[in-house]
């Protein structure tokens, strides 16, 4: 079979899934017989062709000729499929701790939305997803049987619908404003590629009936993600009971926190695991169920998700893991967290070193932790998780060669992510690079700190300012003391602002820790009196 042949060959693939979707039989059009050949081949020959045609839809984009023309092949308006992309944003950034079509599938076992081809309300006939090899994320397409058969497409982190694809016209209409058209546009090749391979089963799955929801733990690429866009609606759907109408869970590579332990919620349900992305696609599939993976559009980690967290920590096991971190009385433990892969302060292992010294003359008994790289639950761990926690335990090891004698010193570099969660709840401060590493610090362990970072992210006010004394993500008040950007000086690597380095004079770091060590004493002496 020549390309030619097989690019012919998946309008009719599309043809066969939309009929089979209305009722109709099929039979699989593709003479590949080995899945794993097949899908290599229709992925080949899907990323290298220009066949489909794509369109911007945003508030500040205007409809060109060709796109106009476009949509009206298509049977579809521009403004009345502007509106509902926009609607879906707007309410995705609800008060809701979750998407609202997600909180709605919860509720009544069936996704609907309103149609923007005739306005009426439809459902979808099914979701296929996979786990995008290169980033890591769980990736959803909800596929529609409407006027034309479509299928809608969820952002990989937040759940916004960003884009929808017309399989027999094969065009994709990309909300620009939300999701990058190049990560949509290779993901829609990778899924047509995965629709071809297994044009039979996808027939079948979509002509049957209503499936009921399963719902998919796989962790993001990125601790942060994970915790402020996944961890907040599956807290919130858990205290709601949604789970408890559910007799299935998808369970994809997670390598921070176990599913069933964060959530005891989810214990009760048949775990169904994935591994690759053929396993992934297959999931739905196979299981007859509408798979879906909670998210939620703008970063939120609420008091109550502490709390649950603490509860899962206060477990015998990982309270005896985390015990190497033991507080002396009357002397504080401040936790440094290192990095050597981006973002990090170029002078770390010595300006640490001198600013654990000069405490320690204010604090005898003063205790030092130091936090890089977390290694991933077992079966996650890949060779760049060691070679990073190898780098940064150097430089925990180089600090630890420049301190006084006296000075406690305690490194979590290569700990789980729940033994370094542990760990934090027994610290008093924590002076920390803006990145993921003070979801353990300031979300999960509620602790005072002390913030520096790149200029990009200190001038950043609406990624990290403080509202009302609090968080813009967190409902809970912290302390936290931020060096002032005039005191940083980026060091440039790259052309990506976010991944610069930095320097700055550590007596500058250490001001910013005696501030928020004082606030700790004033707070604490406070609630002694009451």
């Amino acid at each position: 079979m020549t390309d030619l042949d097989f690019k012919s060959s998946f309008s009719e693939v599309a043809r066969l899934v939309n009929a089979a979707a209305a009722g109709a039989s099929a039979e699989d059009p593709i003479a590949l017989t080995d899945a794993q050949d097949r899908f290599a081949f229709a992925a080949r020959v899907f990323r290298s062709s220009r066949d489909m045609r794509v369109i911007d839809v945003a508030d500040t984009i205007e409809p060109s000729a060709e796109a106009t023309a476009t949509l009206q092949d298509v049977g579809v308006d521009y403004d009345t499929l502007k509106s509902f992309f926009h609607t879906q944003v707007e309410q995705g950034r609800s008060k809701l701790p979750c998407q609202p079509y997600m909180y709605d599938l919860c509720k009544t076992g069936s996704l609907s939305i309103p149609s923007f081809l005739t306005g009426e309300t439809i459902s979808a006939s099914g979701s296929f997803f996979y786990i995008l090899e290169e980033r890591g994320g769980a990736r959803l397409f909800y596929h529609f049987c409407d006027r034309k058969p479509y299928v809608l497409v969820p952002g990989v982190f937040s759940g916004f619908f960003v884009g929808v694809y017309f399989f027999e016209d094969n065009v994709y209409v990309n909300w620009s404003s939300v999701y990058s058209r190049k990560n949509s546009l290779d993901d829609l090749n990778v899924l047509r590629a995965l629709i071809a391979t297994y044009p039979e089963k996808v027939a079948r799955y979509l002509s049957g009936s209503p499936k009921p929801p399963a719902v998919i733990f796989a962790s993001l690429n990125h601790i942060g993600h994970t915790a402020l866009q996944e961890y907040e609606p599956f807290h919130f759907l858990a205290e709601q009971g949604a789970f408890a109408t559910m007799d299935t869970m998808f369970v994809g590579p997670s390598g921070f926190f176990e599913a069933e332990r964060l959530f005891p919620e989810l214990a009760g349900l048949d775990a169904v695991g994935f591994e690759t992305m053929h396993e992934a696609f297959l999931c739905s599939i196979e299981s007859e169920r509408l798979a879906f993976r909670p998210a939620l559009g703008d970063f939120s980690f609420s008091a109550a998700l502490a709390a649950r967290f603490q509860t899962m920590l206060s477990a015998p096991d990982v309270v005896d893991a985390a015990r190497q971190v033991k507080p002396i009385p009357g002397a504080p433990t401040v936790w440094f967290e290192v990095r050597t892969n981006d973002r990090f302060w170029t002078n770390q292992v010595e300006g640490v070193a001198a600013i654990a010294n000069r405490l320690a003359e204010t604090y005898p008994g003063l205790q030092i932790v130091t936090a890089g790289w977390s290694k991933p639950l077992a079966g996650q761990v890949k060779d760049y998780d060691l070679k990073m926690i190898e780098q940064d335990r150097q430089v925990a090891e180089d600090i630890k060669s420049l301190l006084d004698d006296g000075i406690a010193f305690t490194d979590v570099t290569g700990w789980s992510p729940t033994e370094k969660a542990a760990a934090a709840i027994s610290i008093d401060l924590y002076v920390a690079v803006y990145s993921s590493g003070i979801i353990f610090t300031s979300c999960i362990a509620q602790k005072p700190g002390v913030i520096f970072g790149s200029n990009y992210y200190l001038r950043s006010k609406e990624r990290m300012q403080y509202f009302d004394g609090r968080w813009a993500y967190c409902d809970f008040p912290a302390n936290v003391q931020f060096v002032s950007s005039g005191k940083v000086e980026d060091i440039k690597v790259g052309q990506v602002k976010s991944y610069w380095n930095f320097e700055v004079d550590w007596t500058d770091v250490y001001d910013s820790i005696v501030l928020a060590l004082n606030a700790k004493r004033v707070e604490a002496a406070a609630l002694t009196e009451a």
